[in-house]
């Protein structure tokens, strides 16, 4: 990539390129960059843009601008993929145990054969945070019934990478790893939906 030599521009003209593609208003940028009145920067603005240099620093802003904007849509693209697969077990673990049950005076309850009744009790915790992607959580909060936990919607997710990623070369879904387990996920989500599963 040819890169301008910025040092034949000065300090305020490089403030207007920098404020120019925040908005692409050359007289706001010029205002901003010189601290001039509104009918001095119209002017002002729209020469300084047909100045060779600007424009060439402006262009170079621009591209890497973009290569940023390539960056942040790969960024997005690994978030939904992340959310795509994630299950409650990535975020939650349980624990089983036996306790006695009780009446409303809390002695043992007893069986038939006068032995002790006991249930199974499940609970049910956040794994230690360090073990947790919290990106992938949209929700969580305590409700009237303990711990709920929101995932983001994976359906979403996969839908969104189908819509993303590039087509398998054969343009056959089932036959690519990738994209066919987003497909089969999805198809499989709609059988346990008893419909297209939209929400």
């Amino acid at each position: 990539m040819h890169v301008i030599d910025i040092s034949n521009l000065t300090e305020k003209q490089k403030l207007f390129c920098a404020y120019y593609l925040q908005r692409y208003n050359a007289t706001w940028a010029y205002q901003k960059a010189y601290g001039t009145r509104h009918d001095v920067a119209k002017t002002n603005g729209s020469r300084l843009l047909t100045n060779a240099n600007v424009k060439e620093l402006i262009e170079q802003l621009k591209r890497q601008q973009q290569a940023d904007i390539y960056l942040t849509a790969d960024d997005i693209l690994k978030e939904y993929a992340k959310q795509a697969f994630a299950s409650l077990g990535d975020v939650m673990d349980y624990r089983v145990h036996e306790e006695m049950a009780t009446d409303s005076e809390g002695m043992p309850r007893l069986d038939t054969d006068d032995n002790p009744i006991t249930r199974h009790v499940t609970d049910i915790f956040l794994k230690p945070s360090d073990e947790i992607d919290w990106s992938v959580i949209q929700d969580i909060h305590t409700g009237k019934d303990g711990l709920v936990v929101k995932l983001h919607d994976n359906q979403k997710a996969m839908r969104e990478l189908l819509d993303r990623l590039p087509e398998p070369i054969d343009t056959d879904i089932e036959n690519d790893s990738f994209l066919g387990a987003i497909g089969k996920a999805i198809k499989h989500k709609k059988h346990e939906d008893g419909g297209d599963g939209e929400n």
